[in-house]
């Protein structure tokens, strides 16, 4: 190819991409203006808006518009911002408007709908915004000025390991009788050594749900190995136990380090063989791999 040709075909294709990016703009702005497109439409273009990096500087504002604008139809807003979270992960590119983005989530809080609002305020739990954390906390306890509903606002407390919300947490647990949002406050206070007594409590507790007494036995195996071990002994002898909950205990004798000691144990050995021959399925499963290892 001639140097000549060449050059031709390159201007050519930087015509045309420069072309593509103007044509970007101006459906942003139709997206914007919601001329002469419909919402459908509007929504599709802010989620495709940030597909060619070298567009973001345009694009980014764009978005910011939308997202801030709250005459703007909640659906289009919320596509705003999952598009800028997207862009976000360019980091070179999202850096300048980085705190025009937390701003308006701040303003988002104030004034959008139920949907939007939950996204804006997770999105800030995920950066360890202190404002935001300070609003969730207000919500578990006074339940009139929550945002989001408590087995959220647990779910995104959860977001910084290092919080320091284990008391306001363990006082939602204790007064729910909610599922969900007991098991999202547990798993929070899965890594807190002050709440070992009440792990220990809920592997043992036969009243509680199933889930419960495994989450239990997960986070109490991590923070306090001897209680896990005295508290599985007694389950593992106790016939009128759930088979769910023993084959559990077993697994974490059978399998983790901490617990040599007890598949070193003869009584221990007799009874858990004595239960594989007497039960069915996976817990039968559970007593015949904790014998095996012991052996």
């Amino acid at each position: 190819m001639k140097a000549s040709d060449y050059r031709a075909r390159v201007e050519k294709e930087l015509g045309a991409e420069a072309g593509e990016v103007r044509e970007a703009g101006r459906l942003r702005a139709a997206a914007i203006t919601g001329e002469p497109l419909t919402l459908d439409q509007r929504r599709d273009l802010v989620r495709d808006s940030i597909g060619q990096r070298g567009d973001l500087p345009t694009a980014i504002p764009a978005l910011l518009a939308i997202l801030a604008d709250s005459t703007q139809p909640e659906q289009l807003r919320t596509a705003a911002l999952d598009s800028l979270k997207a862009a976000a992960f360019v980091v070179t590119a999202f850096a300048p408007h980085r705190a025009e983005f937390l701003a308006t989530l701040h303003k988002v809080l104030s004034e959008a709908g139920a949907e939007l609002r939950g996204r804006a305020l997770e999105t800030l739990a995920i950066e360890k915004d202190k404002d935001a954390q300070a609003l969730l906390v207000r919500g578990l306890q006074d339940p009139a000025k929550a945002l989001v509903p408590p087995a959220a606002a647990l779910q995104y407390l959860g977001y910084d390991d290092h919080g320091g919300y284990e008391n306001v947490v363990r006082d939602v647990v204790a007064k729910s009788d909610d599922d969900e949002v007991r098991y999202e406050g547990l798993r929070l206070l899965a890594s807190d050594p002050k709440s070992s007594s009440l792990f220990e409590r809920l592997f043992a507790d036969k009243n509680e749900k199933s889930e419960i007494r495994r989450l239990g036995a997960a986070a109490l195996q991590m923070l306090a190995p001897d209680k896990f071990e005295k508290a599985a002994r007694k389950i593992l002898a106790d016939d009128k136990d759930y088979d769910e909950i023993r084959a559990t205990a077993l697994g974490a004798l059978t399998h983790v380090r901490e617990f040599a000691r007890a598949r070193a144990d003869p009584k221990l050995v007799a009874k858990v063989d004595e239960l594989r021959a007497k039960t069915r399925g996976f817990l039968r499963d559970a007593a015949a791999r904790f014998v095996q290892r012991s052996g």
